[in-house]
């Protein structure tokens, strides 16, 4: 493949690992968003139940 042995592989590697750094950068941040989101979705559930708890005991 010519292509390929005009770019020198550091640079080429490079590149890559770039990408790849990238595409980890963007998962880790939807990965992180996906957690806060779902853990102020829960501590919101618990607050509703302890406040329904607060005010009947037997609705647990």
């Amino acid at each position: 493949m010519p292509i390929i042995s005009t770019i020198d592989p550091a640079s080429a590697s490079h590149m890559a690992w770039r990408d790849l750094l990238f595409i980890h950068h963007l998962i880790m941040i939807l990965i992180l968003r996906t957690i806060v989101f779902y853990n102020s979705f829960f501590i919101m559930i618990k607050r509703e139940c302890r406040r329904k708890a607060d005010v009947n005991p037997l609705w647990y």
